[in-house]
């Protein structure tokens, strides 16, 4: 499975971290949930590193370039459970966590 980014408008220079989360985005920030787990942390919210980590995530960590875009991919030998990998959230921080900037509901489809 590959999932790529791609963004323009951001602040020039400035590292952001993206992920895709469970559900679709909504009014609240929490509402788009957890990070998408493939191997899901029983204890939630996850902050568990042999969970929280770019092989069991989709990581889509950037930096946005002088004009303000920026792209990044992610691939995994896996596949998203149908449903439950819903939108990707960007975040004030790269690496697992920070506060939640923006986000975009997904229609993740499956490739088979």
């Amino acid at each position: 499975m590959e999932v790529t980014l791609r963004v323009k408008g951001m602040k020039p220079g400035y590292a952001y971290g993206a992920h895709v989360h469970q559900k679709p985005c909504g009014s609240d920030p929490d509402a788009a949930g957890g990070h998408y787990q493939h191997r899901q942390d029983p204890v939630q919210p996850s902050e568990d590193p042999a969970y929280v980590n770019p092989e069991n995530e989709v990581w889509l960590d950037f930096t946005a370039g002088k004009d303000g875009s920026g792209t990044a991919t992610s691939r995994h030998d896996w596949e998203f459970r149908a449903g439950e990998a819903r939108s990707v959230v960007l975040h004030g921080e790269q690496g697992g966590a920070g506060d939640r900037s923006a986000c975009v509901t997904v229609p993740f489809l499956p490739t088979h």
